[in-house]
C-alpha cells in the first residue's frame, strides 16, 4: 500500500468551504489548524488578518489527484495568497489505540 499525506495551507476564508468539500467528497479524515508564515507576497495588514489555515491529509496515492483538485476547486481565487499544495510520501500510517497499521482504501 501506498500513501501520501497532502498538505494544503489556504486564505482563512476559505477555510469552511474546504471543509465542506472535503466532507461532501467522502475524504475522511483530516486535520487543520492555524498558521501563519510568509509567501510570495509581502505583508502589509495586521498579524491577524494574515493567519491562514494548514490542513493535513492522508491517503493513499489513487486518491491525490482527486484531492488536489477538490482542494483547488474550493479555495482558488487567482489572487496572490491563495495557498499552496505539497504532496509527501508516507512510509506507514500506525493507529495509536491498537498498534495497528492503518489501510487507507475502504
Amino acid at each position: 500500500m501506498s500513501f501520501r499525506q497532502v498538505k494544503a495551507i489556504v486564505r482563512k476564508d476559505s477555510k469552511d468551504q474546504l471543509i465542506q468539500t472535503l466532507k461532501e467528497a467522502g475524504v475522511s479524515g483530516f486535520n487543520y489548524f492555524k498558521v501563519k508564515g510568509f509567501g510570495e507576497f509581502n505583508l502589509n495588514s495586521s498579524e491577524d488578518e494574515n493567519k491562514s489555515y494548514c490542513f493535513d491529509i492522508y491517503l493513499s496515492t489513487s486518491q491525490v489527484d482527486k484531492v488536489k483538485k477538490l482542494i483547488m476547486e474550493a479555495t482558488q481565487s487567482g489572487q496572490i495568497g491563495d495557498g499552496i499544495i505539497t504532496v509527501s510520501p508516507v512510509e506507514e500510517i500506525i493507529r495509536v489505540r491498537d498498534n495497528q497499521s492503518i489501510d487507507l482504501i475502504k
